[in-house]
């Protein structure tokens, strides 16, 4: 495992790093207290990366956003944003989850192949894609027949 801390002109280095292996990346600002509330939960994140092999940490402050190519930093809106960058920087992905190292390693070890597999699926009741509330609603309300609606609940 490797960390980088990108500063300034740093950058530009960003996609060279995220396209040799696969990448947990921090956007933030120094001025930011919700970035400087994170920094213990961070350096947690980074030990625990450091046991996973090829895989690498990045810092990017916000002095050196402006030399990111700007596929690397779209959907970077505010600070702190975690993002992981797999199959050479051609897929990413934004964690909104809880910012504790605990919850952040895992989505990471998800999101990226483990020791030479593929990318770890979650696997739902009967393999089916899972819907949130509002679609299953959404679905059980529809109309049947003459414009009588059927709604069907799970107890």
């Amino acid at each position: 495992m490797s960390f980088h801390d990108l500063r300034n002109k740093d950058g530009a280095k960003l996609a060279k790093l995220v396209s040799d292996k696969p990448t947990l990346v921090r956007f933030h600002a120094d001025y930011c207290g919700h970035c400087k509330a994170m920094e213990p939960e961070w350096e947690k994140v980074k030990s625990k990366v450091d046991d996973l092999k090829n895989k690498q940490v990045v810092d990017v402050e916000h002095s050196a956003i402006e030399h990111v190519p700007s596929h690397l930093k779209e959907g970077v809106d505010g600070y702190p944003t975690i993002r992981a960058f797999t199959n050479k920087g051609k897929e990413s992905y934004s964690y909104s989850g809880p910012r504790e190292a605990d919850a952040i390693v895992p989505w990471f070890r998800s999101m990226t192949p483990q020791s030479g597999g593929r990318r770890l699926k979650r696997k739902t009741k009967n393999n089916r894609k899972s819907r949130t509330r509002r679609q299953t609603k959404r679905r059980s309300n529809r109309t049947r027949g003459k414009g009588r609606r059927v709604i069907s609940r799970k107890h």
